[in-house]
């Protein structure tokens, strides 16, 4: 969480109310020497807290770029040609610019710390009088989606919409506007950065276009003399150990503040100042400050130019600096009343042509890859090479959507590409060859509990429900799964199927898994059979099942490293 807490604001905002009585007045100085002692003695006498190592943070400039440069620029021309702007009265405030419009449909992944949207001027007008609106307003993304059918094929089309807000503080007195607004618009596309230490101090040095010099290094914190001090808001600091982990407070990772340099001196000469000599020291300046505010006066002019200061929630290891460079573009719209959001048009049809961007979310766990034609594919759903059934793999991520070959399908026939992880490298699979692993609920009681039992299902991967033309609703997907019994050997961590011993028996089960030369039977979901219990004996293990009315048992063996399975009455 990023902090921000600017003195000279709250000097500004508490003593502009130079008119009240001097009771009222005499309060409102006791807050702010308070609030400014409180601020500052924590800078100089920091509180020790709790820290931990953040072990899956990357710092910021190693992150690897999701979308080219070429990408981000088409990203902000579609959204400079399908931005419009209405006034209309807010939620929280009395009324407020809103600001709508939407990305391309690649621009699947849009967070708040890689966009930014701010109005760079103000031209609206009401009855000749210019309104005053805020300048940062508050942005929310959604979504906008199309699907159907046409021609026998599915399509879908998924765009990311902005919607952001921007208070004005201007009294709205009728509807009658006029001018525009002009706005500036970017996506971050870098960083630069920059490690600093004690031993900096005095120097001078330079971040991106920012040139400050360092006034200290002190606890958790850093002072630093901007140029030009509103600049401020664009640095950011990162603390981390010598592995490069962030190292992070629960209460606060970064923080960032202006402080006087009145204020800096008097504590920096006397850390443990207390508030009494403080206030001592500053009432005088602060009366002076609500006297000569009414004449147009600067904090500066009576308090000294004004420092920048950045913390941590932890003593300083290893502190970066850092500030997003943005691939940007300004642009200005017109008023015009009640007009309306646009919103995007679907594309002609073509699913043989479309490309698409592949999304994945998060998966850990465990997989094989079973069927025919399994195919690893790279990220542009290239062969790689073909790899044979039985493989075991670890299972890192799942596309967002699902997919027939290289096209978006809501039909039955949809599953998601998966991620996996195959003698240290990353492929592609398609999913309806990849079965994911879980434990079995139920247990062989072996010595030393030397195996243990999983079973692997592609359910995660296929589609479960599809549009239903005749009844416009949905319909569930009926999928015929492989369903393999897996041995896990603990000692070696190593997986393998059991080969399965073809007999007259195997009719029993024929009609609940895909034919497979492996032995298959129920999940712990119990879709298909119930495995009641797993008994130990000199021949091997015997599995009693159930299914449907009848019950059924199957003995597996060890030869040598391999497992066998037989059906028996």
């Amino acid at each position: 969480m990023t902090k921000t807490i600017t003195i000279a604001l709250l000097l500004i905002s508490s003593l502009s109310f130079a008119q009240k009585a001097d009771s009222t007045k005499l309060k409102e100085l006791e807050f702010v020497e308070k609030f400014t002692y409180a601020v500052t003695s924590e800078l100089f006498n920091p509180e020790k807290k709790a820290t931990t190592i953040d072990t899956d943070y990357k710092l910021p400039w190693e992150v690897s770029k999701t979308y080219t440069n070429e990408q981000l620029n088409t990203a902000l021309d579609t959204l400079i040609k399908n931005a419009t702007i209405n006034i209309k009265k807010g939620m929280f405030t009395n009324h407020i610019v809103e600001f709508n419009s939407f990305f391309p449909e690649f621009m699947e992944d849009i967070s708040f710390d890689f966009f930014k949207l701010t109005i760079k001027s103000n031209k609206i007008e009401q009855d000749n009088e210019m309104l005053a609106i805020q300048d940062l307003g508050s942005t929310g993304f959604g979504s906008h989606s199309s699907s159907g059918f046409a021609n026998n094929t599915s399509f879908s089309h998924n765009w990311r919409t902005i919607s952001s807000s921007f208070p004005i503080k201007t009294e709205i007195k009728n509807e009658d506007f006029s001018g525009s607004i002009e706005f500036e618009s970017g996506f971050v596309n870098g960083y630069d950065h920059l490690k600093i230490a004690k031993s900096d101090i005095g120097k001078t040095l330079q971040l991106g276009r920012y040139n400050f010099t360092v006034i200290d290094y002190i606890n958790n914190s850093v002072v630093l003399d901007v140029e030009n001090s509103d600049d401020y808001s664009q640095f950011s600091m990162v603390n981390t150990n010598d592995k490069g982990q962030r190292i992070r407070a629960k209460e606060m990772s970064f923080a960032k503040q202006t402080m006087s340099k009145d204020m800096y001196d008097m504590f920096k000469t006397n850390p443990k100042i207390t508030f009494e000599d403080y206030k001592k020291a500053v009432h005088s300046k602060f009366v002076v400050m609500m006297e000569a505010k009414m004449n147009g006066a600067s904090e500066e002019n009576i308090f000294g130019k004004k420092y920048v200061v950045l913390s941590s929630g932890s003593t300083l290891d290893n502190a970066y600096l850092y500030m997003p460079n943005y691939i940007q573009k300004t642009f200005t719209i017109v008023y015009t009343k009640d007009q309306e959001v646009r919103t995007p048009i679907m594309p002609k049809l073509a699913p043989s042509e479309e490309k698409i961007r592949l999304s994945f979310e998060k998966e850990n766990s465990d997989g094989v890859l079973l069927g025919k034609e399994i195919q690893l594919l790279d990220e542009d759903l290239k062969v790689i090479e073909s790899i044979t059934a039985g493989t075991f793999v670890k299972i890192i991520g799942k596309a967002m959507y699902y997919y027939i070959d290289n096209t978006k399908d809501w039909s039955c026939n949809g599953y998601k590409y998966v991620k996996i992880v195959h003698n240290d490298k990353e492929y592609i699979v398609k999913g309806t060859n990849v079965f994911k692993m879980e434990k079995l609920d139920v247990q062989p009681l072996t010595e030393a509990n030397e195996i243990e039992l999983f079973t692997a299902e592609s359910r995660d991967f296929l589609q479960p429900l599809s549009p239903d033309q005749s009844a416009e609703g949905m319909t569930f997907c009926d999928h015929l799964f492989y369903t393999p019994i897996i041995v896990k050997t603990n000692k070696s961590g190593s997986y393998s199927l059991i080969t399965l011993e073809k007999t007259q028996d195997d009719a029993k089960i024929t009609d609940a898994f895909k034919e497979a030369d492996f032995f298959q039977s129920g999940s712990n979901y119990k879709t298909y059979d119930n495995i009641r219990r797993i008994e130990v004996s000199d021949k091997g293990m015997v599995f009693t099942i159930k299914r449907h009315q009848f019950t059924y048992k199957v003995l597996v063996t060890k030869k040598g490293k391999n497992y066998s399975a037989r059906y028996i009455k």
